[in-house]
């Protein structure tokens, strides 16, 4: 049998993807009390649905595409996959204000 034998461990940076962590979070945040940060729970639930929406990837789909790559005879460093990925790789480059204007946008803030 032969010993698989990783030298290196690749980053890997999800977008969107489905699953059921995702789904289990949506009910916690559903059912919490939230004592300190009432005002902004619907922003947190809905920063908990927004990687579980129509366009994301599926779950499987995400685990088949990054083991392939981990499996690879050169794994890469970094391994960049699911919905929404070219957004944020942009975001992250992006000036701090964009980012803001962004995320408060997206999930309804008062900046």
């Amino acid at each position: 049998m032969e010993q698989l034998i990783i030298w290196s461990t690749p980053a890997v940076a999800p977008g969107a993807v489905r699953s059921n962590l995702g789904r289990a979070n949506m009910d916690r945040v559903g059912n919490y009390d939230w004592k300190l940060y009432k005002e902004f729970k619907e922003a947190i639930a809905e920063r908990a649905r927004a990687s579980q929406g129509g366009k994301a990837t599926d779950a499987t789909i995400f685990a088949t595409h990054v083991v392939k790559k981990v499996l690879s005879p050169r794994p890469p460093k970094k391994i960049i996959s699911g919905h929404m990925t070219g957004l944020f790789a942009m975001l992250s480059w992006s000036p701090l204000w964009v980012r803001d204007h962004f995320f408060a946008t997206r999930f309804n803030l008062k900046v």
